[in-house]
C-alpha cells in the first residue's frame, strides 16, 4: 500500500474518484482501522467460538473515526504494524484453530480462514481503487 500511495500525486490524495467513495487518505485510514477490527474478530473466534460480533457501518465509522482528517503516513504505519500482527497470528494457528468461527449477525458463521480470505479480497478491492488514481 505504501508503494502504491507514494505513486499517487499529492494533489489527488483528498479527491474521491466518484461521489460517495473514499479518498486515498480515507482508504488508508479505513484499512488501518479495519485491520484491527478483522483481527479482533479472529481473536474472538479463538477465545469464544460462535459468539456474535458487532457489525459496523463503514461510512458512519469513517466519520466517527475521522478518516478524512487523518495523517496519511501515520495511517500507513498503523496499517503496516497491524497487518504484521495479523500475519503473525495467522501463521501461528493450527488447521483446527483456523476453522474456529465467530457469528456475523448478517452473514452467519465465519471461520478464521474465511476472515483471512475476506481480508485479502478487501485489500484487492482497495488496491484496484487506488490504482485508478494512477491514470
Amino acid at each position: 500500500m505504501r508503494r502504491l500511495v507514494n505513486l499517487i500525486p499529492d494533489s489527488k490524495i483528498d479527491t474521491p474518484l466518484e461521489f460517495g467513495r473514499f479518498t486515498v487518505r480515507e482508504v488508508i485510514a479505513h484499512l488501518a482501522d479495519w485491520e484491527q477490527l478483522y483481527r479482533g474478530r479472529m481473536d474472538r473466534a479463538l477465545a469464544r467460538p460462535y459468539t456474535s460480533i458487532v457489525v459496523h457501518d463503514e461510512g458512519q465509522r469513517a466519520i466517527e473515526m475521522g478518516y478524512s482528517k487523518s495523517n496519511l503516513y501515520e495511517q500507513l504505519n498503523i496499517f503496516s504494524a497491524q497487518r504484521q500482527k495479523t500475519r503473525i497470528l495467522l501463521s501461528s494457528l493450527t488447521e483446527l484453530e483456523l476453522e474456529k468461527c465467530f457469528i456475523n449477525p448478517v452473514l452467519g458463521p465465519i471461520s478464521i480462514m474465511e476472515q483471512a480470505n475476506i481480508i485479502l479480497a478487501h485489500d484487492m478491492y482497495h488496491v484496484e481503487q487506488l490504482t485508478a488514481y494512477l491514470t
